[in-house]
């Protein structure tokens, strides 16, 4: 029987769909969340195909409820603030010290620009044991 942090990060995959790039290396949706990471962290000689290292039993998984302005303390990569939908979680990935926002960057920045008050979803992925960045092949034999 999965338990909750298997559900969880279960969940957290799935929203990560829109984000599934095989031409970047992505077999499967724990790839994706591997090779945003990466992206997140911009290794030295970091490139768009990179995934670190990890496996599924390095990550430990919980939700919590943030407000907009606990979000707005991420560190965003862009500032569009004009997002498909504005439903689905938040997703944060902590590793080596650090809160790394995965997915809902646009959607915060909306918020932000609202003053929205309300509390948020937030999927955090607590990642032990970051080995260093790897390119995954990007065809098989």
């Amino acid at each position: 029987m999965p338990t909750s942090n298997d559900l969880i990060l279960d969940e957290s995959l799935e929203q990560l769909r829109d984000h599934f790039h095989p031409e970047w290396g992505d077999r499967t949706l724990l790839d994706v969340f591997k090779r945003l990471l990466a992206k997140n962290i911009k290794a030295p000689r970091w490139k768009e195909g990179d995934h670190v290292n990890i496996q599924r039993h390095q990550i430990r998984s919980h939700r919590e409820r943030l407000t907009t302005a606990e979000l707005a303390q991420l560190e965003r990569g862009h500032d569009r603030d004009e997002p498909e939908s504005e439903a689905g979680l938040i997703i944060v990935a902590v590793c080596e010290g650090r809160k790394r926002l995965l997915d809902g960057a646009t959607r915060i920045n909306l918020w932000m620009k609202e003053k929205n008050t309300e509390l948020h979803d937030v999927n955090v992925h607590v990642v032990e044991g970051i080995a260093s960045s790897y390119q995954l092949p990007l065809r098989y034999s």
